[in-house]
C-alpha cells in the first residue's frame, strides 16, 4: 500500500513537471510571437513616419517655391500694375495652398497616437488576460 502511494505521487510529480514544462514552451513561444508583432507592427510604424516626413518636406518645398512666387508678383504688381503679376499671384498663391495642404497631411501622419505600436499592446492585454485566468 505504501509502494502504491509512492508510485502514485510519483505520477502526479512527473504530470505536474509535464505541465510546467509545457507552460514553459507556450510561454516561451507566446513571448515569440509577441515580439514578431512588435517588430511588424514598428517597421510599418516606422514606414508611416518616413511617409509623413517626405510630405512635410515636399510640403515645405512646394510652400517656399509659392513664397518666391508671391514675392515676385507682389513686386510685379507694385512696379506697373500688370496682369502678369495677377498671374502670378494667383499661381503662387496656389502653390503655397498646396504646400500646406501637403505638409498637413504629413503632420497628420506624425503624431503620437498614430505611431504607437496598437496591436501589439491589445495582444499583450489579452495575453495577461489568459495567463491570469489560467493561474486561478
Amino acid at each position: 500500500m505504501a509502494i502504491r502511494r509512492i508510485e502514485e505521487e510519483h505520477a502526479e510529480n512527473r504530470g505536474l513537471r509535464s505541465l510546467f514544462s509545457e507552460l514553459g514552451n507556450e510561454l516561451s513561444t507566446l513571448f515569440r510571437q509577441e515580439i514578431a508583432l512588435a517588430r511588424a507592427e514598428t517597421s510599418a510604424k516606422l514606414a508611416q513616419a518616413r511617409s509623413g516626413a517626405t510630405m512635410i518636406g515636399v510640403g515645405a518645398v512646394m510652400a517656399f517655391a509659392g513664397l518666391f512666387v508671391l514675392l515676385m508678383a507682389a513686386v510685379y504688381a507694385l512696379d506697373n500694375f500688370m496682369h502678369p503679376a495677377w498671374a502670378g499671384l494667383i499661381v503662387g498663391a496656389a502653390a503655397v495652398l498646396i504646400g500646406l495642404a501637403i505638409t498637413q497631411s504629413g503632420r497628420s501622419n506624425l503624431k503620437a497616437r498614430s505611431l504607437l505600436p496598437e496591436r501589439t499592446a491589445d495582444s499583450l492585454k489579452r495575453d495577461a488576460d489568459v495567463a491570469t485566468r489560467r493561474t486561478q
